[in-house]
């Protein structure tokens, strides 16, 4: 694929998000888009049980980080709906810099009431149609790690 990955500007608002009594890295990790992520780097998130492929709304597979819900399954797929804090989400904020969290996050636009939106291109219905694009990869890693609960 030649397409550019979607550059998001770092929008944090730690005032905000520090006041946030339900937030999404509380309920609902984010979701990476397969343009941030090298299959390397995706296998070694997998096997240190940091991310799972989530079957959305059972149309598209997603790469989001592990939560108490999900942390410790056998496979590196799931259908459950992911609630739950994100393994990531510490004390003080995010222990991911900007640059590296998922495109989901990224796109959060902080807003007081727990109301926040996200950036045009980085909802989990934007980034499930780019997973869609990148079956191959998915597979490759259903592969890698003998996991036969892949299914397309």
């Amino acid at each position: 694929m030649s397409k550019q990955p979607l550059i998001v500007q770092n929008n944090e608002d730690k005032k905000v998000c520090n006041n946030c009594t339900d937030c999404c890295c509380e309920n609902i990790p984010g979701a990476w888009s397969p343009y941030q992520l090298t299959l390397l780097e995706i296998s070694k998130l997998i096997e240190r049980k940091e991310a799972i492929f989530w079957h959305v709304y059972e149309k598209w597979y997603i790469l989001r980080p592990v939560n108490f819900a999900t942390e410790n399954y056998d496979s590196i797929f799931t259908k459950d709906y992911p609630r739950g804090k994100c393994c990531f989400l510490l004390l003080k904020g995010c222990r991911l810099s900007f640059e590296n969290r998922p495109l989901e996050c990224q796109g959060v636009i902080p807003t007081i009431g727990n109301s926040c939106k996200s950036s045009p291109g980085t909802t989990l219905e934007d980034i499930g149609k780019m997973w869609n694009l990148y079956k191959i990869r998915i597979r490759k890693l259903a592969k890698i790690f003998d996991d036969d609960h892949y299914a397309l």
